[in-house]
């Protein structure tokens, strides 16, 4: 493999030492070596920094910027800023890769030319040792994906591809006013400028199911932030015409504002977002039929939302009642925040 081009690899880093060392070691011991590792340690305050520099103190492929912390998206960017390689990848510090996956991409490049090219990727609960390979979410082997074919099958993150740097080079940046759900706004920025996209079924990528991350806990502001890009995606995929994925995207930013709209009810107690939640019940209200024919909400979901629409009244009495607020909190949990079709597999 001499001679091969140069790939960036960014992690960004912000208290998880107990899982980064499976995250460098997965790094580090990929099968392409030209690698350049940059970790960007974003203002930890445990032991993730001196990690870093021990793995760095090791290979000279690793460069470590230690910044205040300003945040994931800004902790990417400054990675981005840094990355001088002819391809882009993310790890994200509590998950780790195939031993091929950066290969296994660049071979899907040679094959295709293709500025994004997408692998699979597994979920694994926390403590589970890497599964074999799974069609989890399936992308089929494609050497050629159009933008509307690539949002009718899923919408992706960041960590399962490798970038070419002419994306990049067009200043190509996540957008450091979303705290969470910014990997989703990056990657549809992202397949905008691409020439087209090529996929594999083979995992590239293991994700750690941590229901204690940010991604995973109960937030009104990551709420908030999710339905924002939801209709900011929509709203773009509207003027881009996009007839074949039109329908899905519809159907996830509608999904995005009743997860909102039931946090809303359950987290905005003092009424600080009572005009939004008066807008969120009109335009609800006019999606009636997508909500009950959704496939992805479960029956108690859609009954739920039904009664909350159109009695709020009442729906806001009983989440004043504290045995029916932790039910209701216990239920959010279970039937909005979870991914139905994510396949989520242990050992």
């Amino acid at each position: 493999m001499q001679n091969l081009p140069l790939i960036s690899v960014i992690v960004p880093i912000y208290n998880v030492a107990p899982w980064l060392p499976r995250c460098l070691d997965s790094i580090v011991g990929q099968t392409y070596k030209n690698l350049e590792i940059i970790l960007i340690d974003d203002g930890s305050t445990d032991n993730s920094l001196e990690i870093c520099q021990t793995y760095g103190a090791k290979d000279t492929r690793i460069k470590i910027i230690h910044q205040e912390n300003k945040g994931v998206s800004a902790a990417r960017n400054a990675g981005l800023d840094a990355a001088t390689g002819e391809f882009i990848a993310f790890c994200d510090p509590d998950d780790w890769l195939s031993i091929n996956a950066y290969e296994t991409l660049f071979d899907l490049y040679q094959q295709s030319g293709a500025d994004i090219c997408w692998g699979n990727v597994a979920y694994c609960y926390a403590d589970a040792h890497p599964v074999p390979e799974q069609k989890l979410i399936s992308p089929k082997d494609a050497l050629r994906i159009e933008l509307d074919e690539l949002l009718l099958t899923h919408f992706l993150h960041v960590w399962t591809e490798l970038y070419t740097r002419r994306l990049i080079a067009k200043g190509l940046r996540f957008d450091t006013s979303y705290s969470c759900g910014e990997d989703l706004d990056f990657i549809f920025q992202a397949a905008k400028r691409a020439n087209f996209i090529a996929s594999t079924e083979k995992t590239v990528y293991f994700y750690q199911v941590r229901m204690d991350s940010v991604s995973h806990a109960p937030n009104l502001l990551r709420c908030i932030q999710s339905s924002a890009i939801y209709k900011k995606i929509y709203q773009e995929s509207l003027l881009l015409g996009l007839p074949l994925s039109l329908k899905k995207i519809q159907r996830e930013f509608i999904n995005s504002q009743c997860i909102l709209f039931v946090a809303l009810l359950l987290y905005d107690k003092n009424n600080v977002y009572l005009k939004l939640c008066q807008q969120l019940t009109h335009a609800l209200r006019k999606n009636l039929r997508e909500i009950l024919f959704n496939p992805q909400m479960s029956l108690a979901g859609k009954m739920f939302l039904m009664i909350s629409l159109l009695f709020p009244r009442i729906t806001r009495y009983l989440f004043q009642q504290p045995y029916f607020y932790k039910k209701l909190c216990s239920e959010f949990q279970k039937r909005f925040c979870q991914h139905p079709t994510r396949k989520i597999y242990d050992e």
